[in-house]
Protein backbone atom coordinates (compact mmCIF):
# COMPACT_ATOMS: atom_id res chain seq x y z
CA UNK A 1 0.00 0.00 0.00
CA UNK A 2 2.65 2.44 0.49
CA UNK A 3 4.70 1.94 -2.25
CA UNK A 4 1.58 2.24 -4.47
CA UNK A 5 0.62 5.41 -2.73
CA UNK A 6 4.35 6.66 -3.18
CA UNK A 7 3.92 5.54 -7.11
CA UNK A 8 0.63 7.76 -7.00
CA UNK A 9 2.68 10.73 -5.34
CA UNK A 10 5.55 10.49 -7.79
CA UNK A 11 3.20 10.34 -10.41
CA UNK A 12 1.25 13.48 -9.60
CA UNK A 13 4.09 15.82 -9.18
CA UNK A 14 5.51 14.12 -12.84
CA UNK A 15 1.99 15.69 -13.78
CA UNK A 16 1.97 18.82 -12.07
CA UNK A 17 5.60 19.62 -13.14
CA UNK A 18 4.64 18.71 -17.15
CA UNK A 19 1.40 20.47 -16.78
CA UNK A 20 3.65 23.67 -15.79
CA UNK A 21 5.97 23.02 -18.46
CA UNK A 22 3.34 23.34 -21.33
CA UNK A 23 1.55 26.60 -19.28
CA UNK A 24 4.73 28.25 -19.51
CA UNK A 25 5.38 26.72 -23.15
CA UNK A 26 2.02 27.84 -24.19
CA UNK A 27 2.60 31.10 -22.54
CA UNK A 28 6.33 31.69 -23.97
CA UNK A 29 4.69 30.80 -27.77
CA UNK A 30 1.70 33.22 -27.41
CA UNK A 31 3.91 35.96 -26.05
CA UNK A 32 6.43 34.80 -29.24
CA UNK A 33 3.28 35.15 -31.77
CA UNK A 34 2.15 38.63 -30.33
CA UNK A 35 5.37 39.86 -30.81
CA UNK A 36 5.73 38.37 -34.31
CA UNK A 37 2.55 39.87 -35.06
CA UNK A 38 3.55 43.06 -33.62
CA UNK A 39 7.01 43.30 -36.38
CA UNK A 40 4.94 42.48 -38.44
CA UNK A 41 2.38 45.61 -38.23
CA UNK A 42 5.15 47.16 -37.38
CA UNK A 43 7.05 46.60 -40.95
CA UNK A 44 3.46 46.98 -42.31
CA UNK A 45 3.68 50.57 -41.27
CA UNK A 46 6.96 51.33 -42.30
CA UNK A 47 6.58 50.33 -45.46
CA UNK A 48 2.96 52.13 -45.85
CA UNK A 49 4.46 55.67 -44.47
CA UNK A 50 7.61 54.98 -47.48
CA UNK A 51 4.26 55.09 -49.89
CA UNK A 52 3.11 58.28 -48.30
CA UNK A 53 6.57 59.44 -48.98
CA UNK A 54 6.53 58.30 -52.59
CA UNK A 55 3.51 60.42 -52.79
CA UNK A 56 5.07 62.94 -51.52
CA UNK A 57 8.42 63.11 -53.95
CA UNK A 58 5.84 62.81 -56.74
CA UNK A 59 3.87 66.28 -55.74
CA UNK A 60 7.17 67.53 -55.38
CA UNK A 61 8.56 66.67 -58.82
CA UNK A 62 7.76 69.47 -60.60
CA UNK A 63 9.24 71.84 -63.29
CA UNK A 64 7.30 75.07 -61.52
CA UNK A 65 9.91 77.99 -61.03
CA UNK A 66 8.18 78.96 -58.13
CA UNK A 67 6.15 77.47 -54.65
CA UNK A 68 3.22 78.94 -53.29
CA UNK A 69 0.95 77.51 -50.48
CA UNK A 70 -1.60 76.78 -53.98
CA UNK A 71 0.82 74.40 -54.78
CA UNK A 72 -0.64 70.75 -54.66
CA UNK A 73 2.42 70.10 -51.61
CA UNK A 74 1.17 72.51 -49.46
CA UNK A 75 -2.50 71.61 -48.64
CA UNK A 76 -4.13 68.99 -50.71
CA UNK A 77 -6.56 66.07 -48.64
CA UNK A 78 -7.02 63.44 -51.95
CA UNK A 79 -3.24 62.99 -51.99
CA UNK A 80 -2.00 63.15 -48.03
CA UNK A 81 -5.97 62.42 -45.96
CA UNK A 82 -6.17 58.80 -45.31
CA UNK A 83 -4.84 57.13 -48.41
CA UNK A 84 -5.63 53.54 -48.58
CA UNK A 85 -2.25 51.43 -48.56
CA UNK A 86 -2.46 47.68 -48.41
CA UNK A 87 -4.05 46.67 -45.33
CA UNK A 88 -3.85 51.01 -43.73
CA UNK A 89 -3.52 54.03 -44.74
CA UNK A 90 -1.46 57.01 -44.23
CA UNK A 91 -1.62 60.86 -43.83
CA UNK A 92 0.37 63.54 -44.52
CA UNK A 93 -0.09 66.57 -42.23
CA UNK A 94 1.12 68.79 -39.67
CA UNK A 95 -0.57 71.85 -36.86
CA UNK A 96 -0.70 75.04 -37.73
CA UNK A 97 -2.43 78.39 -35.91
CA UNK A 98 -5.23 79.78 -38.55
CA UNK A 99 -6.17 83.48 -37.98
CA UNK A 100 -8.56 83.33 -34.93
CA UNK A 101 -4.97 81.49 -33.64
CA UNK A 102 -7.14 78.25 -33.28
CA UNK A 103 -4.90 74.98 -34.20
CA UNK A 104 -6.01 73.08 -37.17
CA UNK A 105 -4.72 70.09 -39.23
CA UNK A 106 -3.33 70.53 -42.90
CA UNK A 107 -2.83 67.80 -44.94
CA UNK A 108 0.30 68.65 -46.95
CA UNK A 109 4.07 70.24 -46.58
CA UNK A 110 5.86 72.78 -44.36
CA UNK A 111 8.58 74.48 -46.87
CA UNK A 112 11.30 75.68 -44.45
CA UNK A 113 11.92 78.98 -46.52
CA UNK A 114 8.71 80.38 -44.68
CA UNK A 115 10.76 80.64 -41.99
CA UNK A 116 14.29 82.34 -40.15
CA UNK A 117 17.47 80.08 -40.86
CA UNK A 118 19.20 80.75 -37.60
CA UNK A 119 22.37 79.18 -38.66
CA UNK A 120 22.67 82.17 -40.91
CA UNK A 121 22.79 84.56 -38.45
CA UNK A 122 26.75 83.64 -38.16
CA UNK A 123 28.14 84.13 -41.18
CA UNK A 124 32.15 82.93 -41.53
CA UNK A 125 32.25 82.18 -37.83
CA UNK A 126 31.48 86.12 -37.45
CA UNK A 127 27.59 87.30 -36.51
CA UNK A 128 25.64 88.82 -39.48
CA UNK A 129 24.35 92.22 -37.99
CA UNK A 130 21.54 93.02 -40.57
CA UNK A 131 20.07 89.03 -39.39
CA UNK A 132 20.65 89.57 -35.67
CA UNK A 133 18.44 92.39 -35.82
CA UNK A 134 15.58 90.39 -38.21
CA UNK A 135 16.09 87.70 -35.47
CA UNK A 136 15.39 90.25 -32.89
CA UNK A 137 12.77 92.04 -34.06
CA UNK A 138 10.86 88.32 -34.42
CA UNK A 139 11.26 87.95 -30.96
CA UNK A 140 9.54 90.91 -29.84
CA UNK A 141 6.61 90.07 -32.16
CA UNK A 142 6.75 86.55 -30.24
CA UNK A 143 7.37 88.53 -27.06
CA UNK A 144 10.91 86.80 -26.10
CA UNK A 145 13.59 88.59 -24.70
CA UNK A 146 15.94 89.68 -27.19
CA UNK A 147 19.35 88.72 -25.01
CA UNK A 148 17.97 85.21 -26.00
CA UNK A 149 19.46 85.97 -29.53
CA UNK A 150 22.66 87.21 -28.81
CA UNK A 151 22.80 83.61 -26.56
CA UNK A 152 22.57 81.83 -29.78
CA UNK A 153 24.93 83.72 -31.66
CA UNK A 154 27.37 83.15 -28.94
CA UNK A 155 26.39 79.36 -29.32
CA UNK A 156 27.17 79.98 -32.97
CA UNK A 157 29.96 81.84 -33.44
CA UNK A 158 33.72 80.80 -33.40
CA UNK A 159 34.63 83.56 -31.35
CA UNK A 160 35.36 83.96 -27.19
CA UNK A 161 33.92 87.29 -26.99
CA UNK A 162 30.56 87.93 -25.76
CA UNK A 163 28.89 90.67 -24.11
CA UNK A 164 25.81 88.80 -22.54
CA UNK A 165 27.92 85.79 -21.10
CA UNK A 166 26.67 83.28 -22.98
CA UNK A 167 30.02 81.82 -24.27
CA UNK A 168 32.44 79.25 -22.57
CA UNK A 169 32.75 80.32 -18.95
CA UNK A 170 28.82 80.27 -18.28
CA UNK A 171 28.37 76.40 -19.71
CA UNK A 172 31.62 75.39 -17.84
CA UNK A 173 29.68 77.17 -14.64
CA UNK A 174 26.79 75.06 -14.55
CA UNK A 175 26.17 72.42 -12.11
CA UNK A 176 26.53 69.92 -14.78
CA UNK A 177 28.62 71.59 -17.67
CA UNK A 178 29.26 71.31 -21.27
CA UNK A 179 31.27 73.01 -24.07
CA UNK A 180 29.62 76.13 -25.74
CA UNK A 181 29.78 74.89 -29.36
CA UNK A 182 30.79 77.53 -31.60
CA UNK A 183 28.92 76.23 -34.38
CA UNK A 184 26.27 75.72 -36.64
CA UNK A 185 22.88 73.87 -34.90
CA UNK A 186 22.51 70.43 -36.27
CA UNK A 187 18.61 69.92 -34.93
CA UNK A 188 16.50 72.48 -33.59
CA UNK A 189 15.98 70.16 -30.05
CA UNK A 190 20.14 71.20 -29.23
CA UNK A 191 18.86 74.73 -28.73
CA UNK A 192 17.61 73.19 -25.58
CA UNK A 193 21.49 73.60 -24.55
CA UNK A 194 21.34 77.30 -25.66
CA UNK A 195 21.62 80.16 -22.05
CA UNK A 196 17.71 81.14 -22.07
CA UNK A 197 15.98 79.04 -24.14
CA UNK A 198 13.12 77.42 -21.95
CA UNK A 199 10.68 74.75 -23.37
CA UNK A 200 7.96 77.71 -23.65
CA UNK A 201 10.40 79.93 -25.50
CA UNK A 202 11.15 76.83 -27.54
CA UNK A 203 7.37 75.88 -28.59
CA UNK A 204 6.88 79.64 -29.34
CA UNK A 205 9.88 80.18 -31.74
CA UNK A 206 10.05 76.37 -33.28
CA UNK A 207 7.53 77.20 -36.07
CA UNK A 208 9.40 80.15 -37.27
CA UNK A 209 12.78 79.41 -37.19
CA UNK A 210 14.32 76.21 -39.30
CA UNK A 211 18.49 74.89 -40.22
CA UNK A 212 17.67 74.49 -43.42
CA UNK A 213 18.09 76.22 -46.58
CA UNK A 214 19.92 79.77 -47.97
CA UNK A 215 18.95 81.94 -45.51
CA UNK A 216 16.13 83.73 -48.26
CA UNK A 217 12.23 83.99 -47.20
CA UNK A 218 9.97 82.38 -49.74
CA UNK A 219 7.24 85.48 -50.22
CA UNK A 220 4.75 83.25 -51.59
CA UNK A 221 4.56 80.81 -48.12
CA UNK A 222 6.18 82.93 -45.08
CA UNK A 223 3.30 84.41 -42.45
CA UNK A 224 2.94 87.74 -41.21
CA UNK A 225 5.36 87.58 -38.33
CA UNK A 226 8.25 86.75 -40.57
CA UNK A 227 7.44 89.48 -42.94
CA UNK A 228 7.38 91.97 -40.25
CA UNK A 229 10.63 90.65 -38.78
CA UNK A 230 12.32 91.12 -42.14
CA UNK A 231 11.59 95.06 -41.54
CA UNK A 232 8.20 95.50 -43.33
CA UNK A 233 5.36 97.80 -41.28
CA UNK A 234 2.13 95.93 -40.84
CA UNK A 235 0.59 97.25 -43.95
CA UNK A 236 3.10 95.87 -46.31
CA UNK A 237 3.04 92.23 -44.90
CA UNK A 238 -1.15 92.48 -45.19
CA UNK A 239 -0.44 93.53 -48.22
CA UNK A 240 1.47 90.93 -49.52
CA UNK A 241 -0.94 88.33 -47.55
CA UNK A 242 -3.99 90.09 -48.90
CA UNK A 243 -2.66 90.00 -52.23
CA UNK A 244 -1.90 85.87 -51.99
CA UNK A 245 -5.07 85.57 -50.56
CA UNK A 246 -6.97 85.96 -53.68
CA UNK A 247 -8.58 83.26 -56.03
CA UNK A 248 -6.22 82.69 -59.27
CA UNK A 249 -7.59 79.79 -60.44
CA UNK A 250 -5.42 77.22 -62.14
CA UNK A 251 -3.42 79.50 -63.40
CA UNK A 252 -2.54 80.98 -59.89
CA UNK A 253 -2.77 84.15 -60.66
CA UNK A 254 -1.87 85.95 -57.31
CA UNK A 255 1.65 84.03 -56.48
CA UNK A 256 4.88 86.11 -57.04
CA UNK A 257 6.34 83.85 -59.82
CA UNK A 258 9.59 85.88 -60.08
CA UNK A 259 11.03 88.48 -57.55
CA UNK A 260 10.73 91.24 -60.35
CA UNK A 261 6.75 90.80 -60.26
CA UNK A 262 6.68 91.77 -56.49
CA UNK A 263 6.85 94.95 -56.43
CA UNK A 264 4.45 95.90 -59.70
CA UNK A 265 1.60 93.64 -58.54
CA UNK A 266 1.16 95.88 -54.83
CA UNK A 267 -0.39 98.97 -54.11
CA UNK A 268 2.74 100.21 -52.64
CA UNK A 269 3.88 103.85 -51.11
CA UNK A 270 6.90 104.91 -51.56
CA UNK A 271 8.36 103.80 -48.46
CA UNK A 272 7.43 100.18 -48.88
CA UNK A 273 8.91 100.30 -52.33
CA UNK A 274 12.33 100.77 -50.93
CA UNK A 275 11.84 98.18 -47.98
CA UNK A 276 11.05 95.31 -50.54
CA UNK A 277 13.84 97.01 -52.87
CA UNK A 278 16.58 96.65 -50.25
CA UNK A 279 15.27 93.05 -49.37
CA UNK A 280 14.61 91.52 -52.65
CA UNK A 281 18.26 90.93 -53.46
CA UNK A 282 19.33 88.97 -50.86
CA UNK A 283 16.71 88.33 -48.33
CA UNK A 284 13.27 87.12 -50.24
CA UNK A 285 13.19 84.20 -53.16
CA UNK A 286 10.03 82.46 -54.90
CA UNK A 287 11.14 79.09 -54.46
CA UNK A 288 11.48 77.00 -51.89
CA UNK A 289 13.80 73.73 -51.92
CA UNK A 290 13.77 71.99 -48.25
CA UNK A 291 10.15 70.87 -46.88
CA UNK A 292 9.19 68.89 -43.42
CA UNK A 293 7.01 65.98 -44.51
CA UNK A 294 5.10 64.79 -40.95
CA UNK A 295 3.93 60.99 -42.08
CA UNK A 296 1.48 58.72 -39.76
CA UNK A 297 0.17 55.09 -41.08
CA UNK A 298 -2.71 52.85 -39.62
CA UNK A 299 -3.50 49.72 -40.10
CA UNK A 300 -6.85 48.56 -40.61
CA UNK A 301 -8.99 47.02 -37.55
CA UNK A 302 -5.69 47.86 -35.52
CA UNK A 303 -4.32 50.67 -33.35
CA UNK A 304 -0.89 50.43 -34.07
CA UNK A 305 -0.04 53.44 -35.81
CA UNK A 306 3.86 54.30 -37.02
CA UNK A 307 5.01 57.97 -37.36
CA UNK A 308 7.60 59.15 -39.67
CA UNK A 309 9.65 62.97 -39.80
CA UNK A 310 11.37 63.44 -42.61
CA UNK A 311 13.24 66.56 -43.88
CA UNK A 312 13.49 66.67 -48.37
CA UNK A 313 15.65 68.63 -50.52
CA UNK A 314 14.75 69.41 -53.70
CA UNK A 315 17.14 70.20 -56.13
CA UNK A 316 18.17 70.23 -59.89
CA UNK A 317 14.78 67.56 -60.25
CA UNK A 318 17.01 65.41 -57.44
CA UNK A 319 15.35 64.61 -53.70
CA UNK A 320 17.29 63.83 -50.94
CA UNK A 321 16.62 63.34 -47.66
CA UNK A 322 18.43 64.92 -45.11
CA UNK A 323 16.67 63.59 -42.01
CA UNK A 324 14.46 60.61 -41.23
CA UNK A 325 12.94 59.95 -37.21
CA UNK A 326 10.42 57.11 -36.81
CA UNK A 327 8.50 56.78 -33.78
Amino acid sequence: MNKRGSILIITLWILAILSLLAISFAHHTAVGIKLTEYHISSLKNLYICKAGIKRVRCELNTDKEYDSLNDSWSSNQEAFKNVCVGDGAFTVSYQMEDDNKDMITVYGMIDEERKININKLVKNGVRDGVRLSQMKKLFEILDIDTVIADYIIDWLDSDSDSQVDGEEDFYQGLSDPYHCKNDSIECLEEMYLIRGVTTEIFKKLKPYITIYGDGKININTAGKEIFMSLGMDDGLAQKILDYRSQDGGEDDLYSFKTLRSIIPNLDLTSKQKQTLTALIPGYLTVCSSVFTVNVISVLNNNKLAKRVNVILQREKGNIKIKYWHES
